[in-house]
Order: C-alpha cells, then sequence, then structure tokens
C-alpha cells in the first residue's frame, strides 16, 4: 500500500506529555456493525454509530484474508459526520523499510476538515521504523496501547508519523490522522477502544 508520510497536523509534544485514556462505494442497503443496546448506550458524546454496506464490508474482509490479516476490527462508532471513505490494502512502503502487509481504513468527514486511518496488520507495523518518542497508555477496554513518533531515522523527524499504536489478539494497529480541532487522545482511544471484530 503505498500511502507516503501520513499527515499529522497536531503538535506531539503536548500529546506525549498528556494522554488521558478518557475516555466505497456500495449499495444503498447497508447495516451497523453491531445492533446490542448496551453497546449503543455506550457511545460517547459527538459519536455516531458506524455503518457499512455489505459492499465494504466484503471488500474489508476480502482484502485482510488476502494480506493475512485473519481477525480484522473496525470501530463502532466514528466521530458525527464521519464515514468510511477509502479502503486499501497491500504493501505498506511509507519508509521504504521492511515492507509490511497491512489493511488500510480511512474514515473522514464531509467537510474533508478530519479524518482518521486506521492501519491492520499481521506483522509488527513499526518494525522498520525508529520510534523517536512515546508514552503508554490504557484504553478503557483494558489493552495496553502507546503514542508514538516514529520515523525511519532519527535525524528525520520532519517526516515523522505520529499516532496510537496496540496489538488486538494477533492483529497490530496503528491509529493516525488529522484534524483541524485539535483534540486527539481522547477521539483516537475513544476510536481504539470501541474495535470489534467484523464478521462476515
Amino acid at each position: 500500500m503505498k500511502k507516503g508520510v501520513l499527515t499529522i497536523v497536531f503538535c506531539m509534544a503536548t500529546l506525549l506529555a498528556g494522554c488521558t485514556p478518557n475516555s466505497q462505494e456500495g449499495s444503498t442497503s447497508s447495516q451497523g456493525i453491531s445492533t446490542s443496546n448496551q453497546v449503543e448506550a455506550t457511545i460517547p458524546e459527538g459519536f455516531e454509530k458506524l455503518t457499512l454496506t455489505d459492499e465494504q464490508k466484503e471488500k474489508i474482509l476480502t482484502d485482510a484474508k488476502k494480506n493475512g490479516v485473519d481477525q480484522v476490527f473496525v470501530p463502532l462508532y466514528v466521530k458525527k459526520g464521519s464515514s468510511l471513505v477509502a479502503i486499501e490494502s497491500g504493501v505498506d512502503d511509507t519508509f521504504d523499510v521492511n515492507h509490511i502487509q497491512s489493511l488500510w481504513l480511512k474514515f473522514q468527514d464531509e467537510k474533508g476538515d478530519h479524518f482518521i486511518d486506521i492501519t491492520e496488520s499481521p506483522e509488527l507495523i513499526l518494525a522498520g521504523g525508529v520510534v523517536i518518542q512515546e508514552k503508554e497508555t490504557k484504553l478503557q477496554n483494558g489493552i495496553q496501547a502507546k503514542w508514538i513518533s516514529y520515523s525511519n531515522s532519527r535525524d528525520n523527524i520532519k517526516g515523522a508519523s505520529a499516532g496510537l499504536y496496540f496489538q488486538m489478539d494477533k492483529t497490530f494497529i496503528f491509529i493516525s490522522g488529522g484534524s483541524n480541532e485539535g483534540i486527539f487522545d481522547k477521539y483516537y482511544e475513544e476510536i481504539a477502544a470501541s474495535l470489534q471484530p467484523l464478521k462476515n
């Protein structure tokens, strides 16, 4: 998957200093990820349940299988007004080192002011990079995660990518993105804690 360097518009120094775990197209026929009333009742303010078309679900599962992602996860909810706008897979050559097979999901709001990328892989996503900064955090679902900034070398600070990195079952997950609002720690962790296995 040729993504290039991910666009990060927030200040990593501020983020790493104070992370708080607070918290396609397709047919017109669609369905949500979960129908559990208990789960729906826990959707945080400012979010809405994610809805995927049958075509989107099929493509995610097919691409995941092709790239060795035995268990793929999707968020239960997203920021209001956001939807899944891209499904890509293949080799992530962001830093042209240790090419990693992965699945990439991109969510974006209608105005394009906000987006979030979820990268999933059966391999260590950061195996070929150099971690520049990191801070541990614990998601609401109890999973240990890290806020990280990494690049292909310590000298390439300007080209670094940053986001939330963790593992669910055998799947390695990296969440990153950009926004004009500047509120990242809570939003990313809310999305990460809501991830659920996608079933047929």
